[in-house]
């Protein structure tokens, strides 16, 4: 039998993103993924999402990034989409300060595709 290499021993629960409970062995948990508009990046995001973790999605493409965000949502899970080249460092220091920005507070999700 083959265990699942993102499930934790235990499953926690507790707030995701922006303080809402999630289902699922990464409950409580965040997850920042980059490229997150297609191919491996998308399908991370998906898999972390639907483990109950709450994802921040980063991509160049807004429109891509926007439509996996919906999807997710649809899913029952919580997003944050940031439009992001990485390759550039403030853009990528931004991404992280915006994902601990919004892991942090006590407000709502938004799923609006936000240049970092």
């Amino acid at each position: 039998m083959t265990s699942d290499p993102l499930a934790p021993a235990a499953a926690p629960t507790g707030p995701a993103l922006g303080g809402g409970v999630m289902a699922g062995p990464l409950a409580g948990t965040m997850a920042l993924v980059t490229g997150a508009s297609s191919g491996i990046g998308e399908a991370t995001a998906q898999a972390l999402s639907d483990r109950g973790a709450a994802v921040a999605i980063v991509a160049r493409r807004a429109e891509r990034l926007q439509a996996l965000a919906g999807r997710i949502e649809d899913r029952g899970g919580t997003v944050l989409a940031i439009a992001a080249d990485i390759g550039s460092q403030p853009a990528a220091q931004g991404a992280v300060q915006r994902t601990v920005a919004e892991r942090s507070s006590a407000g709502s999700t938004s799923s609006s595709t936000t240049p970092a």
